[in-house]
């Protein structure tokens, strides 16, 4: 005895309904309406949410291209300060490129007297540094009292960094949000 397979039996059945779907639209002799809409209308709730959406959408900020390649950052001198079992280091840094920085990084690295590395560590900022931004780096490094000198290198994402040391960075140019999110 043959059978069908539940597939093939749903397959026949969908052809067969489909072909008689066709068979009764076309002895009709009236012309095929279009179905209804069967939405509701929006509720002032929802038109006034969607006016607070596209108000919302109006003030996002533009998108920025990061800058590709060398960019040009000025930075303070460390400030290093030994507190309990850690010494910390504070470094503020402000984009003097025409453009915006993409993932800058900076990183310390301890040496002891003879200059043999001995400790170090890294902080980044999570989002551009704009034109003419601020922002500050803190590293906290594991306190040892071979430690003797600090150097800092600067990275980015897209390209290298080329930094300035500066006397200061004027407390006018800081930027609340220091992009450390």
């Amino acid at each position: 005895m043959n059978c069908l397979s539940p597939t093939s039996a749903a397959k026949l059945l969908g052809v067969g309904l489909l072909s008689a779907g066709l068979l009764v639209g076309c002895s009709s002799s009236k012309p095929a309406q279009p179905a209804e809409s069967t939405t509701p209308p929006p509720s002032a709730a929802a038109e006034a949410a969607a006016k607070a959406v596209a108000a919302e959408g109006a003030n996002l900020p533009k998108l920025v291209a990061p800058l590709q390649g060398e960019v040009t950052i000025d930075y303070t001198k460390p400030e290093t300060k030994h507190v309990k079992d850690d010494v910390i280091t504070t470094v503020r840094v402000k984009n003097t490129s025409n453009g915006a920085i993409a993932g800058l990084r900076m990183t310390e690295n301890w040496y002891d007297k003879n200059g043999n590395p001995l400790a170090g560590g890294e902080d980044r900022l999570h989002t551009l540094l704009m034109a003419g931004d601020t922002a500050t780096f803190t590293i906290t490094t594991p306190y040892s009292p071979k430690l003797f000198s600090n150097k800092l290198d600067f990275a980015q994402v897209n390209g290298t960094v080329k930094p300035t040391l500066v006397k200061d960075i004027p407390a006018d140019a800081a930027k609340p949000d220091d992009g450390k999110k």
